[in-house]
């Protein structure tokens, strides 16, 4: 099963983050498609705190565009 297409971020700055996150996916499913052992948390778990941390920077970037939509409607 083929991932949907993945649209190109509009805020440049969202690039970088879209492509870790492509990573981390990537990565992930390696550990997935490795049917000689299971998947343990201890490492998967690295994985899942590289996704929190990129959410926050995707957070941030978006709070940081809203800031300016709510100055700029002044």
């Amino acid at each position: 099963m083929d991932s949907p297409a993945i649209p190109v971020p509009l805020d440049p700055q969202e690039q970088p983050i879209l492509d870790r996150l492509l990573h981390i996916r990537d990565a992930l499913l390696l550990l997935k498609q490795d049917k000689s052992s299971y998947i343990k948390s201890r490492d998967v778990l690295p994985h899942y705190e590289n996704v929190i941390a990129e959410v926050d920077k995707v957070n941030a970037v978006r709070k940081d565009q809203d800031r300016h939509l709510i100055h700029n409607r002044r």
